[in-house]
């Protein structure tokens, strides 16, 4: 999905078709599952008092993050709609 000329400038589809992934939504997949971290440490933290980390957490809730925005935008369409409906 490369770029498209309009009027001379260069625009980037956003998103992609439905059933289909670009480059873009694999970016923004990577960047929540880096910021669903300091969400759940925090959460950890307060919920049992302790200030350890949990490796096995960190990743499960990264990947968790990951595979869950990949999986919504490859079921949306162009205009964000999951299966076209909602959205």
């Amino acid at each position: 999905m490369g770029p498209k000329r309009d009027k001379g400038r260069f625009i980037y589809k956003i998103m992609s078709k439905i059933f289909s992934l670009n480059l873009s939504d694999w970016q923004k997949a990577l960047i929540v599952a880096i910021l669903a971290q300091p969400i759940a440490y925090i959460y950890s933290v307060v919920s049992s008092g302790s200030w350890d980390i949990n490796w096995n957490n960190v990743l499960l809730t990264a990947v968790t993050g990951f595979l869950g925005y990949v999986i919504k935008n490859f079921f949306s369409t162009s205009d964000g709609k999951v299966l076209g409906r909602w959205g």
